[in-house]
């Protein structure tokens, strides 16, 4: 071995060992001395918080898995092969919820077991580079890889996306070299690599694609016909089905569980999701991104910097120009990649991460190019594209080395909220809840004004939020969790987003506090990022406020009617064309309701209570079947996400507009639900009475407001009599 080759060899193996370092770090992030006083008072004297809504989903589905039962999986909105080495690993572990020590050994095992898969992305990409560009661009691609911020965060959590970014980069080592030997046991372990990431994420079939290209370009296209004929193409594609219904057998023998919409673990739903078609809070901030484009202006220099970005899309060109017969099959799966999820309504960071390693290639050759016409440039850019790489990677890995914000935020609110102040936190994926003591937090419950948009005037919307804060002695709130979303959203949302631009601007009696943020951060330079795509921060490090109440209830109230006031004269609001058919209905003039009612549907024909009123005036001039006709739009709305709550936003809307009488008949028919909701669903519907119930005392409906707490308890206690679910 020649000095040459053993620098080379010296570099790569310190490429990997730092890329692996990068990723085993802070591993154990989230293990903490704070605990909140109910565990100590049991004896904890650590504790363990995790911030990853959807690992905590994946982990909790791989010990739910019944080996007996493979036609019934826990989740279908990702593969379940990821699920399998999960459990595997998880053998003899005991149940999730067993205490935190518990709790962190099982993360800890599959923590390692994604740190391993995201050490693998590097060295495989230094493998494949080797064979198709040479060693030094293999080497400056790994390094890319074995760098970029994006997979190192992804290493950090037990997900599904290193799993499909590691299959995939599979099958691209493995073509190759069956197509540079063409044999039927070759071309079958291909298949098992698509096979395999298909059973990570469906999508991974379209891997199928770049198959057919490497295998036809093999031969001309004039031979592409007589190619496709090849037994051993076909010998592939049967390896990759079999292998893919081998471990998802339910594909085939229950397909209907893929379009089940029960919850988010749903493929169905999660697609829906996805496409835009079933809007969801977490996904508001995509509402005016530009497919495709957004990708590239906002979510690969947060994966990666500006500066990679640049040399991925001009790594791509150049490939797209040039269209070498070996690296079709890689430029065709990226573009395919990315225009799948370019297409897609939601649009965060980790869907670029199987994209990541050929793009590095990408760049790399492109460097290479560079460097053969001219070595000062070529030399140049390699080194400014890997210098900044390596320095993003190391400032970001810094975050998993310090305490997550929200911890340090619940140790700031544990220290300086006195006894017996409430704390208003945020439901949520990214909540602050765990940080806080069960006895002290009062919900926020923004959410609903999401949820229950299309039925709650801006009044009420108001009034909904009153009733919470007036409670709150401080505010803990995550930026990424509720006010990013619902100020990108002003049209939709206009109450939700007048309150958090408010809160944040201390116009509501209460001050900013403090703010608790880990940065990305080296040699004394901070990298801000507090614009960065919601979920790469909120997985690990994002902002967190503490408000704290400047002024008495009363004054309070104050801040409160001024605010209400200069919310009412938003054009988003339909208040006031609802008022006036308010102001008809009661006066007994139902032609002049249903006029008013008209008009403000014209401006505003997602407010669905106007539907309710419609049905009221339409019954009172004998019209049964318009009035029949028009409730069961509002009708139609139990059967939506959160429906259940319909029947409360309909009638705190109905009682802000002085209809009483209305309310109670909604909430009467709202009772009828209660026999499909699940216990946790009976109890929010409960909690929703309770709040009608204080609404209509506060507006002086003493009679109804008795009624309606007579509904809520009613509801309460056939609750207590239903049999215990299985």
């Amino acid at each position: 071995m020649n000095t040459t080759t053993r620098i080379y060899w010296t570099a790569a193996a310190l490429c990997l060992l730092l890329g692996a370092g990068l990723r085993f770090a802070g591993l154990t992030r989230g293990a903490s001395d704070f605990v909140l006083p109910e565990a100590r008072q049991q004896g904890v004297e650590r504790a363990f918080y995790t911030f990853h809504p959807d690992e905590e989903s994946v982990i909790r589905a791989a010990l739910a898995l019944d080996w007996q039962s493979p036609f019934d999986p826990p989740i279908t909105s990702y593969g379940l092969l990821p699920l399998y080495l999960a459990r595997t690993v998880l053998v003899g572990t005991p149940a999730f919820d067993e205490g935190p020590e518990v709790r962190r050994r099982i993360y800890l095992r599959v923590r390692i077991l994604a740190a391993l898969v995201g050490c693998a992305l590097p060295a495989l990409v230094l493998a494949l580079g080797q064979r198709i560009l040479g060693p030094g661009p293999a080497l400056l691609a790994a390094s890319f890889v074995a760098f970029a911020p994006l997979a190192v965060q992804q290493a950090h959590f037990f997900t599904v996306d290193g799993f499909f970014a590691l299959f995939a980069l599979v099958f691209f080592c493995a073509l190759p070299w069956a197509l540079e030997r063409p044999t039927y046991s070759r071309y079958v372990l291909v298949g098992l690599a698509i096979g395999a990431a298909a059973a990570v994420r469906l999508n991974g079939m379209a891997l199928g694609l770049a198959l057919i290209v490497g295998h036809c370009a093999e031969g001309g296209w004039r031979q592409v016909p007589l190619r496709l004929k090849d037994p051993k193409l076909w010998a592939a594609a049967l390896a990759a089905l079999g292998a893919l219904l081998g471990l998802q057998p339910y594909l085939l023998w229950a397909p209907e569980r893929l379009w089940q919409t029960t919850s988010s673990d749903d493929f169905a739903y999660s697609m829906a999701i996805a496409r835009g078609a079933l809007l969801s809070p977490w996904a508001l901030v995509d509402m005016h991104t530009t497919p495709h484009l957004h990708f590239w202006t906002h979510l690969w220099p947060q994966a990666v910097g500006w500066p990679l970005t640049v040399g991925f899309a001009g790594g791509m060109l150049w490939v797209l120009w040039h269209r070498r017969k070996g690296e079709l099959p890689a430029l065709v799966w990226s573009l395919v990649s990315l225009a799948m999820i370019g297409g897609l309504h939601t649009k965060h960071v980790r869907y670029v991460l199987p994209l990541l390693p050929l793009l590095s290639l990408f760049a790399a050759e492109l460097c290479q190019v560079l460097w053969r016409r001219h070595r000062l440039v070529g030399g140049a850019v390699a080194a400014a594209l890997l210098g900044y790489t390596a320095f993003y990677g190391l400032a970001f890995t810094r975050i998993y080395l310090e305490e997550d914000s929200r911890i340090q935020a619940g140790r700031f609110i544990a220290a300086h909220a006195e006894d017996g102040t409430r704390i208003g936190v945020e439901n949520g994926g990214f909540s602050m809840k765990s940080l806080i003591s069960d006895s002290r937090y009062v919900h926020l419950d923004a959410g609903r004004l999401f949820w229950m948009r299309h039925y709650l005037s801006c009044t009420a919307a108001a009034e909904f939020l009153w009733d919470r804060v007036k409670r709150m002695d401080y505010i803990a709130a995550v930026d990424v969790n509720r006010y990013r979303q619902f100020v990108a959203v002003p049209a939709l949302l206009p109450v939700a987003n007048s309150f958090y631009r408010s809160l944040w601007g201390g116009e509501l009696g209460f001050e900013p506090m403090n703010r608790f943020k880990v940065y990305p951060r080296m040699l004394g330079v901070t990298l801000m990022d507090d614009e960065a795509e919601v979920s790469f921060l909120g997985f690990d490090h994002p902002a967190v406020l503490v408000f704290r109440r400047q002024a008495s209830v009363e004054e309070l109230a104050k801040h409160w009617s001024s605010w209400h006031q200069q919310l009412l004269q938003d054009g988003r609001c339909a208040d006031r064309l609802l008022a006036q058919a308010a102001y008809h209905f009661r006066a007994g003039a139902y032609h002049k309701t249903l006029a008013a009612l008209d008009l403000a549907l014209a401006s505003y024909p997602q407010m669905h209570t106007a539907y309710l009123l419609q049905g009221f005036a339409y019954e009172q001039i004998g019209n049964e079947k318009a009035g029949l006709q028009a409730v069961q739009k509002v009708v139609a709305g139990y059967y939506e996400g959160n429906g259940f709550l319909v029947p409360w936003a309909a009638a705190a809307t109905s009682l802000t507009l002085g209809l009483p009488d209305v309310a109670l008949s909604v909430l009467h028919h709202g009772v009828s639900l209660q026999e499909q909701l699940t216990d946790a669903e009976n109890d929010q519907m409960v909690t929703s009475y309770l709040y009608a119930g204080r609404l209509a005392q506060k507006r002086g409906y003493l009679s109804q407001a008795d009624e309606i707490y007579d509904m809520a308890a009613a509801l309460r206690l056939t609750e207590k009599k239903r049999p215990a679910k299985q």
